[in-house]
């Protein structure tokens, strides 16, 4: 997988799964920690793999 193709969709993938798990955990609400935690994490996945990969 090309990084610099699909890391885009790749942190997008990690914030939409984090949003949807701390949605169903409070109760039909949506949940700004997670969504923050999800965004933070999918742009540390994306900078990990660019610095594994060597751009």
């Amino acid at each position: 997988m090309r990084t610099r193709q699909f890391g885009g969709i790749l942190a997008l993938g990690v914030f939409m799964a984090a949003c949807s798990i701390g949605y169903n955990l409070n109760d039909d609400t949506p949940s700004i920690p997670w969504a923050v935690s999800g965004a933070v994490a999918g742009a540390l996945l994306v900078f990990v793999t660019w610095r594994i990969r060597g751009k």
